[in-house]
């Protein structure tokens, strides 16, 4: 039985392995991962943004939602 190919998401080979085509487009995966050995977000900005609508929130707050989300939430429970 063979696998089924597909297209390789790092550089566009087909191939017929599980995920990526070759070692090297691999480590390119994971060079490109946004999350880091301890499980941090690295994202692009260090913005806070609201875990609903992703509306940018004052950096110290210390809630994921913001404000109207929160409270849309709380009327809902």
């Amino acid at each position: 039985m063979t696998k089924p190919e597909h297209a390789c998401p790092v550089c566009g080979k087909m191939t017929t392995n599980k995920s990526v085509c070759s070692q090297k487009c691999h480590y390119e995966s994971l060079k490109n991962k946004t999350y880091t050995r301890k499980g941090k977000f690295e994202g692009l900005d260090d913005t806070n943004r609201c875990a609903q609508c992703h509306k940018v929130m004052p950096i110290d707050r210390y809630s994921m939602y913001c404000e109207e989300c929160e409270m849309h939430l709380e009327e809902t429970y």
